[in-house]
């Protein structure tokens, strides 16, 4: 096992798994609340209400994901900036290769 630290993040991958990461999310959620505002607008007979919901619910989707993603790259940014200027160092992470474990477990086996 080796001791390997985090030294700089790739800003633009940053940005793009965050970015569908969150999308997943906002979907999720957003089903969901489409669902239960159906399930309201059956029950009061409000379409408009449904329909400015539904679209409302849309452009905070596509916000969320956007402001979401734009902050995580710019922590990324900064994590970078700090870790690169400053003697703190970045975020120790202990690693290991698959392929080395299988040998150990088959070598003791």
């Amino acid at each position: 096992m080796a001791l390997y630290s985090l030294r700089k993040v790739d800003i633009s991958s940053v940005f793009k798994t965050v970015g569908a990461m969150m999308l997943v999310i906002g979907i999720a959620i957003y089903v969901i609340a489409v669902f239960i505002l159906g399930i309201i607008t059956i029950i009061t007979g409000e379409w408009i209400s449904m329909i400015t919901a539904i679209l409302m619910g849309l452009i905070g989707l596509v916000l969320y994901v956007v402001f979401y993603s734009l902050i995580c790259s710019l922590l990324a940014w900064i994590y970078n900036l700090v870790t690169t200027k400053t003697q703190i160092g970045g975020i120790k992470v202990d690693l290991e290769l698959e392929v080395e474990k299988e040998k150990k477990e088959t070598l003791i086996n």
